[in-house]
C-alpha cells in the first residue's frame, strides 16, 4: 500500500524507524480496532520523523496527555504531531475519523475521513505525490 513511498522516507535524515513485528502485534492488542492504513504504514514505513510530521512509535490515549478533558476525550488516540504544537490522532467512537488537537487543546475534525487520506494531504503539500 506505501511501499512505493519508501524511498522518499528514506531521503530523510534521520529516515523513520522500523516498526518491529512485536511492537505492531502489541499496538494491535491494546487497539484492535486501529484503521487499517495506519497499521500497514507503521509496518511498511515505520515511524519518526516523516519530514512534515512525527509518527509516533505507537498510538497513545489522549486522556493519559489531557488530563483536565479525560472523560469528554476517552475515545481520542493520539498518533503523531506536526511538531507545531499540533497533535493528530483518531476518534474511536467516530469510525476513527482524523481529528487534530491545537497548541490550546482545541479537538477539531480534519477534512479527511482516514490515515492515507491524511497523508497524501501532508505528502502534496511538500511536492512528494
Amino acid at each position: 500500500m506505501f511501499e512505493h513511498l519508501k524511498g522518499k522516507f528514506q531521503t530523510i535524515d534521520p529516515p523513520p524507524h522500523d516498526t518491529l513485528p512485536e511492537k505492531l502485534e502489541a499496538i494491535k492488542r491494546k487497539f484492535p480496532a486501529l484503521p487499517e492504513d495506519y497499521l500497514v504504514f507503521m509496518q511498511e514505513i515505520g515511524h519518526g520523523h516523516m519530514g512534515c510530521f512525527i509518527l509516533y512509535s505507537g498510538p497513545s490515549e489522549a486522556a493519559l496527555t489531557f488530563k483536565d478533558r479525560d472523560e469528554a476525550w476517552a475515545s481520542i488516540i493520539l498518533i503523531g504531531d506536526d511538531m507545531q504544537g499540533y497533535r493528530i490522532g483518531f476518534d474511536s467512537e467516530d469510525e476513527f475519523r482524523m481529528i487534530e488537537i491545537d497548541p490550546r487543546g482545541k479537538l477539531r475534525y480534519l477534512p479527511e475521513r482516514t490515515f492515507g487520506e491524511y497523508l497524501l494531504r501532508k505528502l502534496r503539500n511538500v511536492g512528494w505525490v
